[in-house]
């Protein structure tokens, strides 16, 4: 029974490592997320992340080995309950505090320049005559910096409330609220 979870943790440490060092060349191909799904009989089921399956199988066999190099007398199949029961709980606490908040702060982009377009915005830096100055503008609840450059060429203080109305080259320009109209 060593044997095997030897192999499992071996198995488990080597498939990590081989991940973290084509990390990189995955992500060349855009291969970032591989998740799977299953369709049976109209049941649609999410199958972990491959990496809770690597931490599954790196702890078990790791559990496994510890519990045979004290000299724990067990039967077999309580060894593999144990190891199996530890490995499921350190996946499931990776899986749940660690990689879906990790995704759910991934899904947090930065927005299309087509999507600025109208927004409210408040000038943080005075945006001088025919020059450049900075605002602030808020998407999904988070806040953006930019600079930016009143349409018409005249001067914004800071704290006046402007609408974006084009991006060109991360320039922002922007007009007066109360001009908008006009």
């Amino acid at each position: 029974m060593a044997l095997v979870f030897e192999v499992c943790f071996f198995c488990g440490v080597g498939l990590t490592v081989a991940l973290l060092l084509l990390g990189g060349l995955l992500n060349a191909f855009d291969v970032n997320g591989i998740d799977f799904d299953i369709d049976f009989c109209g049941l649609s089921m999410a199958l972990p992340n491959p990496v809770i399956w690597l931490i599954f199988l790196t702890v078990f066999g790791g559990t496994g080995i510890i519990m045979n190099c004290i000299d724990i007398e067990l039967w077999w199949g309580i060894q593999c309950l144990i190891a199996a029961i530890l490995g499921g709980g350190i996946a499931w606490v990776v899986e749940h505090f660690v990689i879906r908040p990790l995704k759910a702060a991934q899904n947090t982009s930065i927005p299309e320049n087509e999507e600025l377009i109208g927004l409210p915005a408040i000038v943080t830096e005075t945006i001088v005559q025919g020059g450049f100055g900075q605002i602030t503008y808020y998407v999904n609840g988070n806040t953006y910096v930019a600079p930016a450059k009143e349409m018409n060429g005249k001067d914004l203080e800071k704290g006046t409330e402007v609408a974006i109305c084009w991006v060109k080259e991360f320039i922002f320009y922007v007009v007066k609220l109360d001009e908008e109209g006009e």
